[in-house]
C-alpha cells in the first residue's frame, strides 16, 4: 500500500488534503462524488479552482483512469455553470406555447 499524499490547497478554504489510495468497483460514480465532496469542503466556486481541482485528480491518478475524472468532472461542470445560468438575470419572460 502507498503513503497517503498531501495536496496543496485551493478554493476558499485553502485547507490541505490527503489523496489515498483506494480500490473502486466503480470508479467513476467514486471520482465524482469524491470531486463533490472536495467542492464542497474547500468552497470551490471558480472556474480557475474547478480547473485545478482536475489537475489535481489527474495527477494523483493513473492515466488508465483519466477517462472516468474527465467524465465525472464534464458532468460536474456543466451542471454547476448551467444551473448557475439559470439565475434571474438570465430569465426571459416567455409565454408558454401552445399545442
Amino acid at each position: 500500500m502507498m503513503a497517503p499524499r498531501t495536496v496543496g490547497g485551493f478554493g476558499r478554504s485553502g485547507r490541505e488534503g490527503v489523496a489515498v489510495e483506494k480500490d473502486s468497483d466503480d470508479p467513476y460514480l467514486d471520482f465524482r462524488h469524491s470531486m463533490l465532496q472536495m467542492i464542497s469542503e474547500n468552497e470551490i466556486y471558480s472556474k480557475n479552482d474547478l480547473r485545478e481541482l482536475l489537475n489535481c485528480f489527474l495527477q494523483l491518478n493513473s492515466p488508465y483512469h483519466h477517462g472516468a475524472i474527465v467524465r465525472a468532472f464534464t458532468e460536474i461542470w456543466n451542471d454547476f455553470f448551467f444551473v448557475r445560468s439559470k439565475s434571474p438575470r438570465f430569465h426571459f419572460n416567455r409565454k408558454a406555447r401552445e399545442f
